[in-house]
């Protein structure tokens, strides 16, 4: 059993502007079109640890990946959708999974390893690390990719969960 274990790569995406996403410019624009800032951010740093580390091993490498509040732009998006008319597209709903950042990435690099999502109490960041550390220090894996992702919250997203809120409590 492995009581150590060593972090080969660091890689992060962090925007200089609100608002400011990578360009992603190695993938195919049909395929990023719809992708959040998270989303982007994530495979942004995903493919800057997969060129830090070139022999990672992406048919059996697990990921881990941490967020303590998920996709939050289209989450806001779901709950908008449906106060205003009961209806849910499903393609935003399926990017307002929790997972929806870290499934993107694995498609975009054919990453299938599989992967594990967690919700970090209160967002506590080390919960989160301690998840993905778990499978090395017990042995179970060589290596881990962890990441973790968070998304500012806007103020026009507090008024739009008090409208959809107000909306529910309306219908009853």
């Amino acid at each position: 059993m492995t009581s150590e274990i060593f972090v080969e790569a660091l890689a992060a995406y962090v925007p200089e502007n609100e608002g400011d996403v990578p360009p992603l410019a190695y993938l195919p624009s049909l395929f990023k079109r719809r992708l959040s800032q998270m989303t982007k951010m994530t495979i942004e740093a995903v493919h800057d640890l997969l060129e830090a580390v070139p022999e990672t091993d992406k048919a059996h490498t697990k990921m881990v990946f941490g967020s303590y509040r998920g996709e939050l732009s289209y989450a806001f998006k779901v709950n908008n959708q449906y106060a205003e008319d009961y209806t849910v597209m499903p393609a935003t709903f399926t990017l307002s999974v929790h997972n929806a950042a870290i499934a993107e990435a694995t498609i975009a690099f054919g990453l299938t390893g599989g992967y594990a999502t967690v919700f970090p109490a209160e967002g506590d960041f080390h919960s989160a690390l301690q998840a993905a550390a778990a499978p090395v220090l017990s042995g179970d894996e060589k290596q881990v990719i962890f990441a973790y992702a968070a998304e500012k919250i806007l103020i026009e997203n507090y008024f739009l969960v008090l409208l959809v809120h107000f909306c529910e409590e309306r219908i009853k």
